[in-house]
């Protein structure tokens, strides 16, 4: 599925509408910071599962400072947003949710002081995740591949000393 609509200029917009200047300062010194959130398609209940919402545009909120940037609307207005993004979307299967928050200035010049920010957020079908499905040619959880447990964590701090 081709994703056809962003959130934009504090709306939802056809893909084709969300577009910013080649003059923004975002693009010229790298002013700009993203977040990435996933959702997945439920079979069963056809429906779509936001994966920590709240915990993601938080951590976009906190990024946002290390550029002087603020989050153009409250956290809970933001996750609104995504949701009401994804619904128009009609996706029904796994998708990936780029926030992206910018600094939006047309001008020569890396200021990150007194710069106005804005947001832009996008879907797109996430066909590369975790898989949830057990199938020959990839395990659903390959050997070593998983999360580090306490007992690796202390084993590689000993090894680290010696």
């Amino acid at each position: 599925m081709q994703n056809r609509y962003a959130y934009f200029d504090g709306q939802i917009v056809p893909i084709e509408r969300a577009k910013i200047s080649v003059m923004t300062v975002a693009l010229s010194y790298g002013t700009g910071i993203f977040e990435g959130l996933r959702a997945y398609w439920n079979e069963r209940q056809e429906r779509l599962h936001l994966f920590r919402p709240r915990d993601r545009l938080e951590r976009l909120r906190r990024n946002a400072g290390i550029l002087l940037m603020q989050l153009p609307r409250p956290i809970e207005q933001i996750e609104r947003a995504i949701v009401d993004l994804l619904e128009r979307e009609g996706s029904r299967e796994d998708v990936y949710v780029r926030p992206l928050l910018y600094k939006s200035a047309c001008e020569i010049g890396p200021r990150v002081h007194d710069n106005p920010c804005a947001l832009a957020i996008f879907s797109a079908p996430f066909a590369g995740g975790i898989s949830t499905r057990k199938t020959a040619s990839r395990p659903a959880c390959p050997p070593g591949g998983g999360p580090p447990t306490t007992a690796s964590r202390r084993a590689a701090r000993s090894a680290a000393r010696t």
